[in-house]
């Protein structure tokens, strides 16, 4: 009997710390857009806002997603040895990570791969990884005299943190919070933690946007729904702090646009790449701040290849070449039209859009047995990495498939003999 009694403590204090780490939703921690937690999209960058219990919360984290990938040679002493020095800098002060993954490729042999996956309740940061056996058991495999490269892929979270219980945090926005998130085509989760000033989690809660565009496999669930922000039921919970209608008089200054605009929307153009428009806050440009719901697209405006073409003559004038690629008069196809984490406005990797069409050139050799497509530096363009870009042109080309250059030309700019 005694034994029983004993069980039914260890189960009950195992229910205990598992709802104190994650516990769900509660009152004093809510999210107030996307108000059913989940909104389809139509661009590359959203806001995440909600509202925090002023008595109890100290600290609000938003936990995003991330995979990031690195090609790291290690065919050299030297080159093992700073293996390690490598990884480190792939770290940010802020990433837990949740699963580590290794190719190493072999001299004469086929590639091998290691993998090692972590709970997001063991916090697993550099300096638990760095004393891990996960990573004493990659470091002894890259020390194999036989390996010459690895390519190592962390996939966890990068954490951002708002302290609202300081003082001048509370005097401007008084009990709510905002997060911007950039977004990669398909289904992003963002989880957020409400904090108490111990440290201990208070509430915790998800939300999830689906970046509808035409280069990810997967479609939005039927429960997701876009919804526009700019409705009276949303605006007025942001009244307080934020002027939301454009008076006629300032609709053609842009600093008034930008001043007004730039608090929920700055992300969109604050990425590795933005279009000029957008990073201008030539907003009215395409957006009528007369619509209902306001600032809709125009409609009378075709918003197509033609309006591309304004500013991009060059590639209006490439469609005249021998070799045309099929979509390059649908620009959307590819690029986003405010701002990308990725080169050139493109919506995702430029290896992920290519084979969302062209899936055959991802999974058989190409162009010949063994030959890489990613994970190496550009030969031909300084500072970039290894992708169809790098013999392929995305619009239009002199040459048959696309190429940059003729075939043997352009093998022998890598291979020379």
């Amino acid at each position: 009997m005694a034994n029983l009694y004993l069980m039914i403590f260890l189960w009950l204090m195992t229910v205990f710390v598992a709802s104190d780490q994650l516990p769900q939703s509660q009152p004093g921690f809510a999210i107030l857009f996307p108000s059913e937690k989940k909104l389809l999209v139509s661009v590359g960058a959203a806001s995440i806002t909600g509202a925090f219990d002023t008595l109890s919360v100290a600290l609000v984290e938003l936990m995003e997603k991330v995979e990031q990938s690195k090609y790291i040679e290690v065919s050299t002493k030297e080159q093992k040895e700073n293996f390690a020095k490598q990884v480190r800098g792939m770290f940010s002060s802020q990433f837990l990570l949740e699963r580590v993954s290794v190719k190493l490729s072999r001299i004469r042999s086929e590639a091998s791969s290691l993998e090692h996956r972590f709970l997001l309740a063991e916090e697993m940061d550099l300096r638990k990884f760095w004393n891990s056996i996960a990573f004493r058991e990659i470091l002894a495999a890259v020390y194999d005299t036989k390996v010459l490269g690895s390519e190592v892929i962390l996939v966890g979270w990068s954490k951002k943190s708002t302290p609202v219980a300081d003082q001048r945090y509370r005097e401007k926005f008084r009990d709510k919070f905002s997060f911007s998130v950039f977004l990669a085509p398909g289904l992003n989760t963002f989880y957020l933690r409400a904090l108490r000033s111990d440290g201990k989690i208070a509430a915790f809660d998800s939300v999830t946007f689906f970046y509808k565009t035409q280069v990810q496999s997967d479609g939005p669930s039927p429960d997701l729904m876009h919804t526009p922000f700019h409705s009276a039921e949303n605006e007025d919970r942001c009244l307080s702090c934020h002027s939301l209608s454009l008076s006629a008089s300032v609709k053609n200054q842009k600093p008034t646009v930008e001043a007004e605009c730039k608090t929920c929307h700055g992300a969109l153009v604050s990425q590795k790449s933005s279009h000029v428009p957008a990073s201008n806050w030539d907003c009215l440009m395409c957006h009528d701040p007369g619509s209902a719901p306001k600032y809709q697209l125009y409609s009378d405006k075709k918003y197509d290849a033609s309006l591309c073409y304004e500013c991009h003559a060059d590639k209006q004038e490439a469609q005249s070449k021998p070799t045309v690629h099929p979509v390059s008069e649908d620009c959307t196809a590819c690029h986003d039209v405010h701002g990308s984490r990725n080169d050139a406005l493109v919506v995702d990797r430029v290896n992920t859009v290519c084979s969302s069409c062209h899936p055959d050139a991802a999974k058989t050799p190409h162009p010949v047995i063994k030959h890489p497509l990613e994970g190496r530096p550009d030969p031909l363009r300084e500072g970039k990495e290894l992708s169809c870009a790098t013999c392929h042109n995305p619009h239009a080309s002199d040459h048959p498939h696309l190429l940059n250059m003729p075939r043997f030309s352009l093998c022998q700019t890598c291979h020379k003999k």
